[in-house]
């Protein structure tokens, strides 16, 4: 009975091979052709021939790679490498966003309740990121806070501000009260579905600058997908948006997140909801909820 087990294993033992070589081998075809693909994308963009590029960038990404494997973000020397990244990784976003079904906007920016909501409303991670890194130090069991916030809100986190460990209040949901109004000196402006403000800010040399933030707004939901992804304000959620961040003060800065409009004890609040998330992904994320 052994020496048959053993003639059969010795028998079984070469197709077991074959077919472990032949995976094995189609994985490595695979590997090389995203490879050459992403190897194409950077001389292409290096070339500045940014449409070729990005449609072999979007090949890639298609296929299950990130663009942070390209060169242009995996040997960043200088901070213009680290911009190029970022550019890169932003036309490549939304170059997908055009094979995505989603209520596009093009035309408004966000309104709720005949009221403009303004840029200044919709709290971005600060270049440190203390402002998300206190809030997970004080709340340890939100998992993914920074990915995905809205889950928490009123329930596990307290939609009021907290005592950062700086020793000043803090708060990623803004008191729509208190964050929209117009300030001296700030100018806004508004374009289709672009909104925009530029504040005067004196630098550290005594020469004034400017801090402009900017959002576009790319998709919109009603209630029922705003209480999707804010569930523990469900039934008091009434907007639900995805925008394009743009802020630009000593550094560029764009991020994309998804934010939603919020009732509490008759208080308007803009929630963060998810940052830095793809398109794709909350997406998902409200079909699954």
């Amino acid at each position: 009975m052994g020496k048959d087990t053993a003639n059969k294993s010795m028998r079984t033992m070469p197709k077991a091979l074959l077919i472990f070589f032949l995976v094995a081998g189609f994985a490595f075809l695979v590997y090389e052709k995203t490879r050459t693909v992403l190897d194409k994308a950077d001389r292409a963009y290096r070339a500045e021939k940014v449409d070729q590029a990005l449609d072999l960038y979007k090949e890639a990404v298609e296929a299950g790679f990130d663009v942070k494997d390209s060169e242009t973000c995996l040997h960043q020397k200088t901070r213009f490498d680290s911009w190029d990244c970022y550019h890169l990784k932003d036309m490549v976003e939304e170059k997908i966003w055009e094979t995505l079904s989603y209520p596009k906007v093009t035309n408004h920016i966000w309104n709720v309740n005949g009221v403009d909501i303004s840029p200044r409303c919709l709290e971005e991670e600060w270049t440190s990121s203390d402002n998300y890194q206190e809030y997970e130090e004080q709340y340890s069991k939100a998992e993914n806070f920074s990915g995905y916030s809205g889950q928490y809100w009123g329930s596990l986190i307290p939609i009021e501000p907290i005592n950062a460990s700086w020793g000043k209040p803090l708060s990623l949901p803004k008191s729509l009260d208190l964050c929209n109004k117009i300030r001296p000196a700030e100018s806004i402006s508004v374009e289709k579905n672009v909104s925009s403000f530029s504040v005067p800010e004196k630098h550290e040399s005594t020469e004034v600058g400017y801090y402009n933030k900017a959002y576009t707004l790319i998709a919109e939901w009603g209630a029922k997908e705003c209480s999707k992804l804010v569930p523990h304000f469900a039934g008091n959620c009434q907007s639900l948006v995805f925008v394009k961040l743009d802020n630009s003060y000593k550094y560029p800065d764009v991020q994309r997140n998804t934010y939603a409009y919020v009732m509490d004890k008759e208080r308007a609040y803009i929630v963060p909801v998810t940052h830095e998330m793809y398109l794709k992904d909350v997406l998902k994320l409200i079909e699954n909820n």
